[in-house]
């Protein structure tokens, strides 16, 4: 977690207060990559959900904000963009995007509310979250055959062919519940 400033670990801190209270099953992450080039600071994986956070401190710009929302909003179901108060009046709105407002002060730790909305759109994307040998294992649960040397590609689109997007989105969350990559929350 790099360059993060004291503001950015004491929002982080309200959100892991906050998630836990609305998210009390979930794993919480650090860090999750979601594209080649895009991760997000923060995510609440729970059995049968995935809710991605990108938190904007005082100290950050809002350059790259409208790229990033547009990347997690198409392979994350929701995403939290977590805001300073100084960014508060300063953020669009984005499909499958909640806006929150984190007081590092702790005086209103989060203001703002999420809520699902799961589509079978959005739930094949999710697989490409996955490491190769997480997806041979999806298949293998949901007894998916496919070739012995396909590509992750093609794993992807043989699970996508034959699970529902409930189970996708299931065996999704239950690998990266189990992943140790991750720095501890």
């Amino acid at each position: 977690m790099g360059n993060r400033s004291s503001e950015e670990f004491a929002m982080r801190k309200a959100i892991t207060t906050w998630g836990r209270e609305r998210f009390n099953d979930a794993r919480i992450v650090h860090e999750l990559v979601v594209s080649s080039a895009r991760r997000l600071d923060m995510a609440f994986i729970g059995p049968d959900y995935l809710v991605g956070v990108e938190i904007k401190s005082s100290k950050d710009t809002l350059d790259r904000l409208d790229d990033q929302m547009q990347c997690f909003s198409t392979c994350v179901p929701l995403t939290i963009l977590a805001v300073a108060p100084k960014w508060e009046r300063s953020v669009g709105q984005w499909v499958n995007v909640e806006n929150f407002v984190v007081d590092p002060s702790g005086d209103i730790p989060v203001r703002g509310h999420s809520h699902f909305r799961y589509d079978r759109a959005m739930t094949v994307p999710l697989l490409s979250h996955l490491w190769a040998r997480e997806l041979r294992d999806v298949a293998n649960r949901l007894r998916i055959s496919t070739p012995r040397r396909a590509t992750m590609r093609q794993n992807i689109a043989d699970i996508a062919r034959h699970a529902t997007g409930n189970e996708i989105l299931r065996e999704v969350c239950r690998e990266l519940r189990a992943r140790d990559a991750f720095p501890k929350a």
